[in-house]
């Protein structure tokens, strides 16, 4: 949980506020809704920023090559493969067609070197040959959407209110207003173009979410 900053609540009462001013009375948004269009901004401007990593942790089967991965990882980062013995080791990353030919001419088991992201799908090659080796995959992953009043977002304080920035244009967006919608994304791009560089985006990351799977 971020310090400082906007709340949940806050988020959706500027929203409303600024609905109102700029609709009058065709502003007819339900506070549900109001809710969609700040989560809906968050989730976009966190994908952005690349900002929630985390972990997710797969025990090994034995001769299994797949594995399910949860939705919300967006993108992996790295993977390393500890076996029994805590020896450590990176695996490389192999498209789909190198996969499934490396499976083709050698379905041998053994310590696994490389993985494919095929969807929500891990694949091993080799199989691994021992069941209880973990694999850890360090991702970029969804953050959880923003629900009580209090919540706020995970990255940093002086960008919360892109949420709200975003929010709105998305509003202008269903409303059908094009032009102001294109205005204030651009503005908001704009100012993620000026953090990308900055060194708390280099650094990445709130470590907020925690996957863990077997």
């Amino acid at each position: 949980m971020a310090s400082g900053g906007l709340t949940y609540a806050q988020m959706v009462s500027m929203l409303r506020l600024q609905s109102a001013r700029a609709f009058k009375e065709d502003a007819r948004y339900t506070q549900d809704l109001i809710g969609i269009f700040v989560n809906a901004a968050y989730h976009e401007i966190d994908r952005k920023l690349r900002w929630t990593r985390c972990t997710y942790d797969i025990t090994t089967v034995a001769d299994q090559v797949e594995y399910i991965v949860p939705s919300s990882v967006r993108e992996y980062l790295h993977v390393e493969y500890e076996d029994e013995e805590d020896t450590l080791s990176e695996l490389l990353a192999i498209d789909f067609h190198d996969w499934t030919e490396k499976k083709y001419y050698d379905e041998d088991s053994g310590t696994p070197q490389n993985y494919v992201q095929h969807g929500d799908r891990l694949y091993l090659y080799p199989p691994p040959e021992n069941a209880g080796d973990t694999v850890t995959i360090y991702t970029v992953a969804e953050p959880p959407s923003l629900a009580d009043d209090d919540d706020k977002p995970g990255f940093p304080v002086h960008l919360h209110q892109l949420i709200v920035d975003q929010a709105a244009a998305y509003l202008h967006r269903a409303q059908g207003d094009l032009e102001t919608y294109a205005r204030l994304d651009n503005i908001v791009q704009g100012k993620l173009d000026e953090e990308a560089h900055g060194s708390a985006l280099k650094r990445g990351g709130s470590g907020r979410v925690m996957q863990r799977g077997a």
